[in-house]
């Protein structure tokens, strides 16, 4: 008894679809998982900076962003809006993991999905209207939408995890840092940041009182009245007090949070808005770094796609060249 062509067919048409989309979604998984365990990685060097944890963090991170153009490219758009979907949410899978569900976390991953989705059609787009595969032309047209994702995705993991307490003990780390290495040059200046801020008004009071009145108590303006004469008008200034046992850093963030906190609604949108208007012209100037970084490894992953025969490059008419999946 002869079997149904039709059905033949359409047996045919079914495993064809599930095998391609099956090689479809290599890329998408090997994206996946290289965030969850960047991420990973990430939150270890949040806890306690280790050399292990850099590398795991610098490795898994590089490698799915590098692939993704890749993926933009070769997924058709239907596959690539579902595994954008679960792309755009996995650097979050430790943080939903451990119970995190907080709207706001919903919010970034609906911006990192748009974010991905618009490097997709600028890299696109490029690809499309290029005879020749130029391929740091095409990678770069939609590499500042993918250090977008990066920073959003970083700054989330950061927030989520230690929240803004944790966030205010790292600014005051940076700028300890910071004021440490500005100790270097006091051999060829006077500057002087490190200490508490006792130690630091008290070099530059004590220089201005006469010999005679340097002893402790001598004197009408000696050096306990003048440092906390000092104290009492720059507290005044600040609108903060100044103990003089807090650091330089600390003070500098308490100021900055005090005033904040007075702010307005609409100050406080003024200045987030021009904050990020500052973060987006100094991510303009960094993505000519990681466009460069983007392009190289990217070409690198490319060609050892090519090399494993799941790519290959497809000529269409006389010059134009396509990346489809073999």
């Amino acid at each position: 008894m002869a079997k149904n062509p039709n059905f033949l067919n359409s047996y045919k048409l079914a495993y064809q679809d599930r095998t391609i989309f099956f090689k479809n979604s290599i890329t998408g998984i090997l994206i996946v998982a290289c965030f969850a365990l960047g991420s990973l990685f990430f939150i270890g060097l949040l806890q306690g900076f280790t050399n292990g944890n850099l590398i795991g963090f610098s490795l898994f991170w590089i490698m799915g962003l590098c692939l993704l153009p890749i993926f933009f490219l070769v997924l058709p758009i239907k596959d690539f809006l579902f595994w954008n979907l679960i792309i755009s949410v996995s650097a979050f899978i430790p943080l939903l993991l451990s119970h995190q569900w907080d709207k706001i976390l919903w919010l970034i991953w609906g911006v990192i999905f748009v974010l991905f989705l618009l490097s997709r059609i600028r890299i696109k787009t490029e690809y499309n209207v290029l005879i020749n595969l130029q391929w740091m032309r095409i990678v770069a047209k939609g590499s500042f939408f993918i250090l977008l994702a990066l920073v959003m995705s970083l700054f989330a993991l950061t927030y989520f995890h230690g929240n803004a307490v944790f966030i205010e003990q790292g600014g005051i780390k940076a700028l300890d840092s910071i004021f440490s290495r500005a100790g270097a040059i006091q051999s060829y200046s006077d500057l002087q940041l490190s200490g508490t801020v006792d130690d630091i008004l008290g070099k530059y009071i004590y220089k201005q009182i006469p010999e005679g009145q340097k002893e402790p108590g001598i004197g009408p303006m000696s050096y306990e009245i003048l440092l906390a004469q000092t104290k009492s008008n720059l507290s005044q200034f600040l609108k903060y007090p100044v103990t003089g046992k807090e650091k330089l850093s600390s003070l500098i963030v308490g100021v900055l949070k005090s005033r904040w906190q007075t702010f307005s609604s609409l100050l406080k949108i003024g200045a987030s808005v021009l904050a990020f208007l500052f973060l987006i012209s100094f991510l303009k100037f960094f993505n000519i770094i990681f466009s460069i970084i983007l392009v190289a490894i990217s070409w690198i992953f490319l060609q050892i796609l090519l090399s494993l025969k799941y790519l290959k490059i497809k000529r269409i008419g006389v010059e134009k060249q396509e990346i489809i999946i073999s």
